[in-house]
C-alpha cells in the first residue's frame, strides 16, 4: 500500500504546479506516514497536506485524473475527494502483473483509484502509474536480476548479475528537485572464493560510491543502522531477495538528497577471515564517503563474528566527521546477536561531540533514564543493552542495563530478572535506576525487586519492594514493601530525612536570584540593572535553501562580539533555574523570599523556546513524602530564543561581483567529475579566505529587579517598593505580591 499512496500523492502533486516547495515536501512525508500507521494523527496530516497543494480537493482530483466536465462528475469527485481527505486507503487498488517471455520474467503492479458504486460493480477512476518493476533474467550458469522503483522525484533501479566466481551489482538514483537534476550510483562486486591478502584474510567484495548534486543524510543512515540496511545499502552484490532489492532502492532518495554543487565518492571493501564453505570466522565491511564541498567525512562499518555454537554476533557502526561544524558522532548498533545457541544479545550505543556554538558532550550505551528525552536531533531511539534467553526452556535469565553521561546529567541503571517454570513456576527481578544532575547538583535513585511463586497459572505468594533516595539539601530515603498470600496483601511504607533542608550560616540565603541567573554571582547592588553579555548568546545554524552555511564562529579579535547568519536565530538559555516554576531553592540554597521567573514583554520574532532538564526536588522546600512524588527531572524553559523578523531586518546592502565567462569545451566525464571536483574546492578555499565582518550592537538581553507592592490586611494595595522583604511596622500580617512588571526584556537584537 505504500507504493499506491505514494503514486497517488505523485499524480496529486503533478496536478498542482503552483504548489509551494514545503508543501510537496510535506505531502510525501504524509503519504509516507499514512502508510506505515493509519491513524487517526496520520490521516489529519494527510487532509491537512492534500490542502496545502489546492483549496479545492475536487478540482485537485480531475485534473490529476484528467476528467472531463461531464454530467455526474461532481457527484464521483465530491465522494472521491471526501474519501481521499480522510485517508481512506481502500481508495486505492491494483493488480499485479507477471509476464514470462522465454529466459525473461517481468513483473509490475499497476495501481488505480476505485470508487464502490452502492448496487453496480466498483468504478475504476482512474489508473496510476507503476510504482516500480521487477525482472529477471535465467539463462544457464547467467542469472541476472533487476528493478526499477518510482521514488520521490524521481527513479532508483538495480542490477546484479551472477556469473559463478564474481557477482556484480548496482544501484542508481536519478532525481529531479527545484531544478536540480542530481544522479548518484553504488557499484560492487564480489568474489568467490576471495582475493587471498595473507595471514587468513580474503577480500571477498570491492566497489564505490559516486554522486554529483547530492548530500549524504547522516541521520537517515543512523535511522538504517539497527535493521542492518545502513551498510548493506553500499554492497549491492550481496545475496537478497526482491524484497531486500526494493529496501535498498527506497533507502536511496533518502541518504542521497538532492543539493547542487555538492559531490560525494568513496570506496568500500570487505574482508573475511577463515572463510570456510561460505562462512568466516571474522567479517569486515567498510565504507568511507566524502562530501564535497563542505569537507564531511562519513564512515561506516560493520564486523560480523560467528564461532559455532559460541558467538553470533554483527555490529554495525556509523561515523560523522565534520570540521567546519566542530561536530562529530559515533552510532552503533547489534543488528543480531547470539551467545552458546541460547542467549540473545542485543543494544545500541551513541556518542555526540560539538566543539562550536551550541557545544554539545553526550556519551550512551543502551539508552537513558527511563523517560529522559535527550535534545539532539537526529539520535535515533536507544535499545538496553541486554542479554537474554528467548527458547522456551524452564529456566530464564536476562538482563540489561545503560549508562549515560550528557552535557548536564550522568545515567546508569540495570535490570536482572530469573525464572523458574516447570509446574511450579518462581520469578524474580532486581532493578536499579539512577539519575544525576551537575548543577545544581543533586542525584535521583530508585531500587525495586520482587519474587512472585505459582502454580498452575494460580500466584500463591510474592513479595515486591521499592526504595528511593533523592538528594542533597536535605537527603530522602523512602521505602516500601508489599506482601501477598493466597489473595491477602500486606504493605508496610516508611520515609525518613538525612540533614537539614534550610540555611546555614555556611550557606547564606539568595537575596539576588537575577544576578545568579544572568552572571552566576550575586550583585553587591541588586538595583543595577543587567545586561546579559554577548558571549552568553548562541547562534544557531542558518536554514538558508541557497546556502551551505555553519554555525559561525566568535570574531578571535573581538571575543565578547555573538555573529549570527541573517536567517539563523540566537538563543540565551541558563541552567541557575527554570523559567515559569515556583522557586524556594537554588544551587542548594534557600531563596530569601519564593520567587518566579517569567518572560514578558519578549518582542516579535522572541519565544520562549529553549528547554532544559532541571530537578523539581532541588528547586522546593517540602516535606520528605511531597518531594519524592516530584519526577526525577523535568524538562522546563531555561532561555529565549530570537529569529529574525522583517521589523528588525537592517537594511540592505549592495555590492558588486566581478566575474568572467569562459567556454571549455566537452570532454570524457571523468574530466567534467575532476573539474568539477576542483572548482568546489577552490570556491570552498574561497569561501574560507573571506573574513566575516561584524559591527557591536546594543545589549540584546536586559534584566531589571522584579518590583513589589506590600498589601496590607484589608487594605488597598500600597506603594510599588523595590523589595519583598521590606516590610514596615504597619505593614506586618501583610502579603508580598509582584507588581506584574516584566523582569526579562529583549530588544535591538539587529539594528537598521
Amino acid at each position: 500500500m505504500a507504493a499506491e499512496l505514494a503514486g497517488f500523492a505523485e499524480s496529486l502533486i503533478a496536478a498542482a504546479p503552483a504548489a509551494a516547495p514545503a508543501a510537496v515536501a510535506e505531502a510525501r512525508a504524509a503519504s509516507a506516514g499514512l502508510a506505515a500507521d493509519p491513524s487517526q494523527a496520520t490521516r489529519q496530516r494527510w487532509e491537512a497536506a492534500v490542502r496545502g497543494l489546492s483549496a479545492d480537493p475536487n478540482a485537485l482530483l480531475r485534473a490529476a485524473w484528467g476528467l472531463p466536465e461531464v454530467p455526474g462528475a461532481a457527484a464521483l469527485l465530491g465522494s472521491a475527494a471526501d474519501r481521499m481527505l480522510r485517508g481512506d486507503l481502500g481508495l486505492l487498488s491494483g493488480a499485479a502483473v507477471d509476464l514470462r517471455l522465454g529466459p525473461l520474467r517481468l513483473s509490475t503492479s499497476l495501481p488505480a483509484v476505485v470508487l464502490p458504486v452502492a448496487g453496480a460493480d466498483p468504478i475504476v477512476a482512474a489508473l496510476l502509474p507503476p510504482a516500480g518493476a521487477d525482472a529477471q533474467v535465467v539463462a544457464g550458469p547467467i542469472d541476472i536480476d533487476g528493478g526499477l522503483l518510482a521514488v520521490a522525484g524521481g527513479w532508483a533501479g538495480s542490477l546484479s548479475a551472477d556469473v559463478g566466481a564474481v557477482t556484480a551489482g548496482a544501484l542508481a538514483l536519478l532525481a529531479e528537485d527545484a531544478g536540480t537534476t542530481s544522479f548518484a550510483a553504488i557499484l560492487g562486486a564480489r568474489f568467490t572464493p576471495g582475493i587471498q591478502v595473507g595471514f587468513g584474510f580474503e577480500l571477498s567484495s570491492i566497489g564505490g560510491v559516486v554522486g554529483v548534486n547530492v548530500a549524504v543524510d547522516a541521520d537517515a543512515l543512523r535511522a538504517a543502522l539497527a535493521s542492518g540496511t545502513a551498510v548493506g545499502l553500499f554492497f549491492p552484490a550481496a545475496p537478497g531477495d526482491a524484497a531486500d532489492r526494493r529496501a535498498r532502492l527506497a533507502l536511496l532518495p533518502q541518504v542521497f538528497p538532492t543539493r547542487a554543487g555538492a559531490v560525494v565518492a568513496g570506496p568500500s571493501l570487505e574482508l573475511t577471515w577463515l572463510q570456510i564453505a561460505g562462512y568466516s570466522a571474522l567479517r569486515l565491511s567498510l565504507v568511507a564517503l566524502l562530501e564535497l564541498p563542505r569537507g564531511r567525512f562519513l564512515l561506516l562499518g560493520s564486523a560480523g563474528v560467528s564461532i559455532p555454537v559460541v558467538l553470533d554476533l554483527r555490529l554495525d557502526v556509523v561515523g560523522e566527521i565534520d570540521p567546519a561544524a566542530g561536530f562529530m558522532a559515533v552510532d552503533l548498533a547489534v543488528v543480531s546477536g547470539r551467545m552458546f545457541g541460547l542467549l540473545r544479545v542485543d543494544g545500541t550505543a551513541a556518542m555526540r561531540v560539538r566543539t562550536s556554538d551550541p557545544a554539545v558532550a553526550l556519551f550512551t550505551l543502551g539508552g537513558f533514564y527511563p523517560g529522559f528525552r535527550a535534545d539532539i536531533p537526529g539520535l535515533p531511539p536507544q535499545r538496553r543493552l541486554s542479554m537474554g534467553s528467548d527458547l522456551p526452556l524452564p529456566l530464564s535469565l536476562r538482563y540489561e542495563g545503560y549508562l549515560a553521561v550528557t552535557d548536564g546529567t550522568f545515567q546508569a541503571g540495570a535490570r536482572v530478572e530469573v525464572g523458574f517454570d516447570y509446574g511450579i513456576s518462581v520469578h524474580g527481578y532486581l532493578q536499579f535506576d539512577a539519575i544525576g544532575h551537575y548543577d545544581p547538583f543533586h542525584v535521583h535513585a530508585r531500587l525495586a525487586g520482587g519474587v512472585d511463586v505459582g502454580a498452575l497459572g494460580i500466584d500463591f505468594a510474592g513479595v515486591d519492594f521499592t526504595g528511593v533516595i533523592d538528594g542533597p539539601g536535605p537527603v530522602v530515603i523512602a521505602g516500601e514493601v508489599s506482601v501477598s498470600f493466597l489473595g491477602a496483601e500486606a504493605g508496610w511504607r516508611d520515609s525518613f530525612q538525612i540533614g537539614s533542608g534550610g540555611g546555614s550560616p555556611a550557606t547564606p540565603a539568595v537575596i539576588d536570584l537575577l544576578g545568579l541567573l544572568v552572571t552566576g554571582a550575586e550583585r553587591t547592588d541588586p538595583a543595577q540593572p543587567l545586561q546579559v553579555p554577548p558571549t552568553a548568546l548562541v547562534a544557531a545554524e542558518a536554514a538558508d535553501p541557497l546556502v551551505d552555511a555553519q554555525p559561525p564562529a566568535r570574531d578571535p579579535d573581538d571575543p565578547d562580539l555573538s555573529i549570527m547568519p541573517p536567517l539563523g536565530s540566537v538563543t540565551w538559555r541558563q541552567t541557575v533555574a527554570p523559567f515559569d516554576t515556583p522557586l524556594q531553592r537554588v544551587r542548594g540554597r534557600k531563596l530569601q523570599a519564593p520567587a518566579q521567573l517569567k518572560l514578558t514583554g519578549l518582542p516579535a520574532g522572541a519565544a520562549a523556546g529553549p528547554m532544559d532538564p532541571f530537578a523539581p526536588a532541588a528547586f522546593h522546600e517540602l516535606a520528605d513524602a511531597d518531594k519524592l512524588t516530584l519526577p526525577a527531572y523535568e524538562q522546563l524553559p531555561s532561555g529565549v530564543e530570537f529569529h529574525l523578523t522583517d521589523a528588525n531586518v537592517g537594511a540592505v546592502r549592495q555590492g558588486s561581483v566581478a566575474y568572467a565567462e569562459y567556454y571549455k569545451p566537452d570532454h570524457h566525464m571523468l574530466d567534467g567529475l575532476a573539474h568539477g571536483i576542483a572548482a568546489a574546492l577552490i570556491r570552498l578555499l574561497g569561501a574560507r579566505a573571506d573574513a566575516a565582518v561584524a559591527a557591536p550592537r546594543e545589549p540584546v538581553l536586559v534584566l531589571q529587579p522584579e518590583v513589589w507592592a506590600v498589601v496590607a490586611p484589608g487594605a488597598a494595595r500600597a506603594p510599588k517598593s523595590r523589595s519583598a522583604a521590606v516590610l514596615t511596622a504597619a505593614d506586618r500580617g501583610g502579603t508580598a505580591m509582584p507588581a506584574d512588571e516584566p523582569i526579562v526584556g529583549i530588544a535591538h537584537l539587529w539594528g537598521a
